[in-house]
């Protein structure tokens, strides 16, 4: 007998083709976009529901073997209204209830890797714990499984405790799959399912990253996502013009038969395809999962499961000292730096330097003044495009008001852009509040923040610190400024700055796009 499986936030299925694949049968999904269920519903015989998984009543949520889902990002609203009255969740704990409430042999989860980690991985991996599942989890990257395409997905896979058996992550890959290989059986492609780009759009790619990027057809794809155009060079002799690659194109990359077709606009199609999970790493993921319902040897000891990247850890139920994995974690690159480059900060990088010096320096009202050269130095170097002008220590309204930082926004690309040009935000200038605090800051500091905001001046603010315990507590807090005032306000932490520091020093500017656009989803969204 098949396994049956249920699938949330399914999107267009790339998760269900995969699970279909090896042997399972997927009986019921949900998601909220209408166009990926037209998509979902044109290839399968399951039930697709188009709803809002937050409204759904569990009791009509078909029982199942496994429960699979890429949970979106998380964003925090004050509450939502459900047939049962008033909540305030977030959808991983969403899906956490209708785990509890469904009791699937199995589930697995892809989670945004920018979210889940250190306390917080820790923190969702002891709850799946209390409610009876081992969970193993792994960073894994799509081109290691025969994919044509770089890009990183955090998985994560829990077993029922009596299984007394953890997951272990498929085996990597040797060989890699060029796009070339990828597409070189889609046929013709009509015109109209291409992006057309303008020459000087395309010459400003070549200097710096501006959402355009060219596809080298012998090698990896960079990410597909919704905010990156890829040129496809080779078809500019054929059609004069400088065009994108094909949603079809996009769907191949990504692992998909040539035959899924993909409702909706252009640009919708392109986001059904970017939202969705490799259909060729489901089926990896889904055959090694099947390998535990196969067994029924039980083991009585506590099992560390590594492959040959060393990059996973296994974590049991019954084990009392839960060991999390160190290569991902941000306080072990922060020790590498402090304790392995401290010796030798002369061969530092910029971006280790300051990371370093991040690291070293104490919190409290006598290094204020240092911490505020810091963030002035680290955001100077990571928005050397976008910001101009910075200044520290600036007088507002005849000395009655003081600013720790303000920069001109300069920005033609990237997030603060993206910000300004795509949801009309006036930000001629970006305010900075840095708090050397070893507590939360509070009320007063968005306040005072909020205080430096207005409508001939700006409306878009960060306040930095050093790091925030309760982040609900003080997202809520500039939640309620933009309700208030029209403001926005978005912190960042010391682990925020280093992040964006790799990213940069990487020269990854998607990644700081894409991490700032977490951050921005979560005080702008209330859903």
């Amino acid at each position: 007998m098949q396994p049956t499986v249920i699938s949330l936030f399914c999107g267009v299925g790339g998760l269900d083709l995969g699970f279909n694949k090896a042997g399972y049968k997927v009986i019921w999904g949900i998601d909220i976009n209408k166009d990926s269920c037209f998509s979902h519903r044109a290839w399968s015989d399951t039930e697709i529901r188009n709803e809002d998984i937050r409204s759904i009543n569990k009791l009509e949520i078909p029982d199942s073997d496994v429960i699979v889902g890429s949970v979106p990002v998380n964003s925090f609203s004050r509450t939502y209204s459900t047939k049962y009255g008033e909540e305030k969740k977030n959808y991983i704990d969403i899906v956490i209830d209708i785990i509890e409430f469904k009791s699937p042999k199995a589930f697995l989860l892809e989670v945004n890797k920018f979210e889940f980690k250190d306390d917080l991985l820790r923190k969702y991996i002891l709850r799946f714990n209390t409610i009876g599942y081992d969970v193993s989890y792994k960073l894994l990257n799509t081109k290691d499984y025969s994919i044509a395409q770089h890009k990183e997905r955090l998985i994560l896979v829990g077993c029922k405790s009596e299984f007394n058996t953890l997951f272990q992550f498929p085996k990597i890959h040797s060989n890699l799959v060029t796009v070339r290989e990828a597409i070189k059986d889609l046929g013709f492609i009509d015109h109209k399912d291409r992006f057309y780009i303008s020459e000087n759009a395309l010459q400003k790619s070549l200097s710096r990253w501006n959402g355009i990027k060219k596809l080298d057809l012998d090698s990896l794809s960079p990410s597909i996502n919704g905010v990156t155009k890829l040129i496809r060079e080779d078809l500019y002799q054929h059609i004069g013009k400088h065009c994108t690659i094909a949603w079809q194109e996009a769907a191949a990359i990504q692992s998909f038969p040539k035959d899924i077709y993909f409702y909706g606009s252009l640009n919708s199609k392109f986001r059904q395809i970017a939202n969705a999970f490799p259909p060729q790493l489901a089926y990896y993921l889904a055959h090694e999962l099947l390998q535990i319902f196969k067994k029924d040897k039980k083991t009585s000891y506590i099992n560390e499961s590594f492959d040959n990247s060393s990059d996973s850890v296994s974590v049991n139920q019954l084990n009392s000292s839960i060991i999390f994995h160190q290569d991902t974690s941000l306080e072990s690159d922060e020790l590498l730096v402090v304790n392995n480059l401290e010796k030798n900060t002369d061969k530092l990088t910029e971006a280790e330097s300051f990371i370093h010096q991040i690291k070293s320096l104490p919190r409290g009202n006598g290094t204020a003044n240092n911490y505020h050269e810091l963030i002035f130095q680290c955001l100077n170097y990571i928005f050397i495009d976008s910001f101009k002008r910075g200044r520290s220590e600036v007088q507002l309204n005849n000395g009655r008001k003081r600013a720790d930082i303000v920069f001109d926004n300069y920005a033609t690309t990237g997030f603060f852009a993206h910000v300004k040009d795509g949801y009309q935000v006036f930000c001629p200038r970006i305010f900075i509040e840095c708090k050397n605090y070893s507590s939360d800051p509070s009320n007063p500091e968005v306040d005072q923040l909020l205080g430096r905001l207005g409508n001939r001046v700006g409306q878009l603010g960060i306040l930095i610190c050093r790091e925030v315990q309760d982040t609900e507590k003080l997202m809520n807090r500039c939640k309620d400024a933009l309700y208030q005032s029209g403001s926005y306000i978005f912190f960042l932490t010391d682990k925020d700055i280093i992040e964006l520091l790799r990213f940069k020093e990487a020269s990854d500017e998607e990644s700081i796009l894409e991490y700032l656009s977490l951050l921005w989803d979560k005080l702008t969204l209330n859903n």
